[in-house]
């Protein structure tokens, strides 16, 4: 079932009217990330690329919504950077207790 707000100028669709419809949409292809990759400070999203061997990089990007447990990228990233898809909470951990130091 889905909901779907319609414009109704002439009155014509009435409460609880049924209708069959058929929703076409181009397919395309976007980058998404796991919502486990992401982690947020400041209102801002940062994903985690990987350098070389136990180097990582903190990597701004910006981010749409979640849809199933995936977040399509919208600037941030490129299609070849690796990223760390779990442990990157724990990353970020790190990064802030080094700070500190």
């Amino acid at each position: 079932m889905t909901r779907v707000m319609v414009e109704n100028p002439e009155r014509k669709l009435k409460p609880d009217m049924l209708a069959n419809m058929h929703i076409t949409d181009p397919q395309h292809k976007v980058m998404v990330v796991p919502e486990s990759a992401v982690v947020r400070e400041l209102n801002q999203d940062y994903v985690f690329t990987v350098i070389s061997d136990n180097h990582f990089q903190r990597v701004p990007v910006e981010l749409d919504k979640e849809v199933a447990t995936l977040r399509p990228v919208l600037k941030g990233l490129t299609i070849d950077q690796r990223i760390v898809t779990a442990g990157a909470f724990h990353l970020d951990s790190e990064r802030k207790l080094a700070e500190l130091e």
